[in-house]
C-alpha cells in the first residue's frame, strides 16, 4: 500500500506548524489539524491565527482517534500530539510518520511565553510530561527523525529537508531553501 498521507507527531511548542508548512510547500495539502487522543484542534480559516490562539477552546471538535484518521485524505499532511498507545499502532501505520523533537529547555521558553501572552491555564510540567510519551513512538514505529534545531540551524537546515524529501517522494524534487523560505513565512501558531 502506496503512503501518501503524513503525520507529524511531536510535543507542544516543537515547531511542528512550521514543519507541517515545508511540507505543505512540498506539495502536500496541510489539514491544519493537531490530532489528539479524544478530540482536534481545527486551525482552518476564516478565522485568523491571532483570533485562533486568544479563544483555543473554540476551536476544539471531540471525536474518536479512529474516525479523525479515517478522514484525512490522501496527500495531507495533519500534526498529532498522541501519546504511545500499542492501539493507536494500525492506524498510525497508513501514514508516512515523521517525529518531531525539539530541545526541552527551547519547548518550555515558548511554552512560558504563550501562556504569559494568551493568559492562558496552560499547564507546562503535564504538557513537558506529555511530550515524553509522545516521543515513545520513536522505538515502536517507522519514521523519518527531524530535530527542530537542525532546521533552526542555516548550516543543517536545507540537508534536513532534502532528507525529508527523499523520505517523502525518494528524491529530492524542490529546492529545499525555497521551500523553507516559503514555508517560514507562512503564518504559524508559535
Amino acid at each position: 500500500m502506496k503512503k501518501n498521507r503524513v503525520l507529524v507527531l511531536s510535543g507542544d511548542k516543537s515547531g511542528e506548524f512550521l514543519v507541517s508548512n515545508i511540507i505543505e510547500e512540498l506539495g502536500y495539502h496541510n489539514a491544519n489539524v493537531v490530532l489528539r487522543e479524544f478530540y482536534y484542534i481545527d486551525y482552518n480559516p476564516p478565522k485568523s491565527m491571532s483570533f485562533k490562539r486568544s479563544t483555543p477552546h473554540d476551536l476544539i471538535d471531540a471525536v474518536d482517534i479512529y474516525e479523525t484518521v479515517d478522514m484525512v485524505p490522501n496527500d495531507t499532511v495533519i500534526l498529532a500530539q498522541v501519546p504511545y498507545e500499542d492501539n493507536y499502532r494500525y492506524y498510525f501505520d497508513a501514514f508516512k510518520v515523521i517525529i518531531l523533537e525539539r530541545e526541552v529547555e527551547n519547548s518550555k521558553k515558548d511554552m512560558i511565553t504563550w501562556k504569559q501572552d494568551y493568559n492562558s491555564e496552560y499547564n507546562i510540567e503535564a504538557s513537558l510530561k506529555r511530550t515524553e510519551k509522545i516521543l515513545k513512538w520513536k522505538e515502536k514505529i517507522n519514521h523519518f527523525y527531524l530535530k527542530y534545531e537542525e532546521l533552526e540551524n542555516e548550516e543543517t537546515r536545507y540537508e534536513v529537508i532534502d532528507s525529508l524529501q527523499k523520505y517523502l517522494f525518494e528524491e529530492v524534487k524542490h529546492s529545499s531553501k525555497k521551500v523553507y523560505e516559503k514555508a517560514e513565512k507562512r503564518e504559524r501558531i508559535y
